[in-house]
């Protein structure tokens, strides 16, 4: 699930350089069900780019629904 990120962040974000670290883990939480509601990342972290990481994390989570149905 992770490379499917990595493949999407950067078109989506315009970041060339790629995702945070910080930025990957939250992917996997998306992933797993933690609501945005409860992000908080500090200022100057790049918290704009949470769009971008809930996008591909929204999207696989539901994948993953349907492909267990």
């Amino acid at each position: 699930m992770r490379q499917y990120f990595g493949r999407l962040f950067a078109p989506l974000s315009g970041i060339e350089s790629g995702a945070y670290h910080w930025q990957e883990e939250l992917f996997g939480e998306f992933v797993n069900g933690i609501d945005p509601a409860n992000v908080r990342p500090p200022t100057g972290v790049g918290k704009t780019t949470v769009i971008h990481v809930w996008l591909p994390a929204s999207v696989g989570a539901a994948l993953n629904q349907a492909l267990k149905q």
